[in-house]
């Protein structure tokens, strides 16, 4: 994605980064004082761990980061269950319990929605 707005105060940032999934909000213990890859119309990857990334059957419309994906993929296990999701060629994967994945019956072809926390992404600098 590319950085397109940076708000910061004190020791803490407050990123927006356009990317193919849409705008994602990520939060940065760092301004662009103190990092120099802080810079609007920089490109950057963001990353999570795939328990960060939870999964809805509805779309939350007061949350940011929210998204819709495919499920792709699902490797059942007696406790955790990996899903993988795709949003315009975009691969993602959320490990979430077994038990969620019975309660909403998800399967693959399903749409869903996706939220990540903005405290949980993290950039990598491109």
């Amino acid at each position: 994605g590319e950085i397109i707005k940076i708000d910061y105060k004190d020791n803490f940032s407050v990123v927006e980064v356009n990317t193919k999934l849409g705008n994602l909000f990520a939060i940065v213990l760092e301004t662009p004082e103190t990092a120099s890859y802080l810079k609007e119309m920089k490109p950057v990857n963001l990353l999570f761990n795939p328990t960060e990334l939870l999964i809805f059957k509805i779309k939350d419309e007061n949350l940011l980061n929210m998204f819709d994906c495919k499920i792709i993929e699902i490797e059942k296990g007696k406790l955790l269950s990996n899903i993988l999701l795709e949003k315009d060629g975009i691969k993602l994967e959320s490990l979430v319990l077994t038990k969620q994945v019975d309660k909403y019956d998800l399967k693959i072809e399903d749409r869903v929605f996706c939220h990540i926390k903005p405290t949980s992404i993290f950039f990598e600098v491109v």
